[in-house]
């Protein structure tokens, strides 16, 4: 009996090898048939997910430098049993690159799926894109100057005056070497004062997302936006005694100067030597004598003295002979 059957199966085979060869179109469609029946069956209870997150980079080397870093987002599909797929959270499904390169240079790396947060009988079974291709460079650091970048006009009638920097107007600065080898100042990002009528103090922001400041720490920016100051300068004003005592004469080495001034612009045409007079007040001085004093016009507000000419004046105080 065993015989027979072997022969039987021999002879079975034999013949389905002769039928696929005269007639192998049939053969075909009829594999192809049984397939898709044998796929439909494997998958029937079974849906997809497509979970969409952002790429993380795993860099081993702390003394490499990713340039121009982009935010890829990768799309992942997931399948499993819809029961499954409805445990799965779709902010924690986390997908990164493995960079593992010693040296600079350009690199491909495969996206890899951290399967840890996916439930049981979940599978990964499409990643877009598959692979991330990244450029390193050599971490670097160095000193360089910060230039703040002012953008925009004040409100009418006021100016930036001043930039100055709560620590230091030089920072540490880290970055990709390509970058820093070639710079000796740093711009900070766009700082806009438009419309502003008052000083603003700001943390120190580079203009390029691919730099970093190392120290000093908590450095800050302060833009001074006073009123608009217009030079100008004033001339013949009066310098006048006043208090003086009748048992002595004044004598002035001059009775006018001129001074250069800074005023605001709604004010600078109506500035005039009668509002910068430089008054004496003769009690102070109580005996006869030769005196030098400076001149100090006499302060209004929205005007800046910069300086007099000249700068000081002689006044002769002596007593009146009798008879005169």
């Amino acid at each position: 009996m065993p015989l027979l059957k072997d022969r039987r199966i021999k002879n079975f085979i034999n013949q389905l090898f002769k039928d696929i060869k005269e007639h192998p179109v049939p053969f075909i469609i009829s594999l192809l048939i049984s397939l898709m029946l044998f796929y439909y069956i494997a998958n029937i209870g079974l849906q997809s997910l497509l979970v969409v997150g952002d790429l993380q980079y795993k860099i081993n080397s702390p003394d490499l430098f990713i340039i121009n870093k982009k935010n890829v987002k990768i799309k992942v599909t997931l399948r499993g049993k819809t029961e499954d797929l409805k445990l799965v959270n779709e902010d924690i499904i986390k997908t990164y690159i493995n960079i593992d390169a010693k040296k600079p240079g350009d690199y491909t790396y495969k996206v890899v799926v951290d399967s840890s947060y996916l439930p049981d009988n979940i599978r990964v079974v499409k990643i877009e894109p598959s692979s991330v291709k990244i450029t390193l460079d050599k971490l670097f650091k160095k000193r360089l100057k910060i230039e703040p970048n002012i953008i925009g006009k004040c409100e009418k009638g006021y100016s930036v005056s001043s930039l100055t920097f709560t620590k230091s107007p030089y920072a540490i600065v880290e970055g990709p070497y390509s970058i820093l080898s070639s710079l000796e100042t740093v711009k900070t990002s766009e700082i806009s004062v438009d419309g502003l009528n008052f000083p603003l103090i700001l943390p120190i922001k580079l203009d390029n997302d691919q730099l970093k400041i190392i120290s000093p720490a908590d450095n800050q920016i302060i833009i001074d936006i006073r009123r608009l100051s217009i030079y100008k300068t004033i001339s013949d004003i009066p310098i006048l005694l006043s208090n003086k005592n009748s048992k002595f004469s004044y004598t002035l080495s001059i009775n006018k100067f001129n001074a250069d001034i800074l005023v605001t612009e709604d004010i600078q045409d109506k500035i005039s030597s009668s509002d910068l007079i430089f008054v004496i007040d003769c009690t102070y001085f109580q005996s006869p004598g030769v005196y030098t004093l400076k001149i100090i016009p006499k302060a209004i507000p929205d005007i800046n003295i910069l300086s007099t000419k000249p700068e000081y004046i002689q006044l002769t105080i002596s007593f009146i002979e009798p008879g005169n």
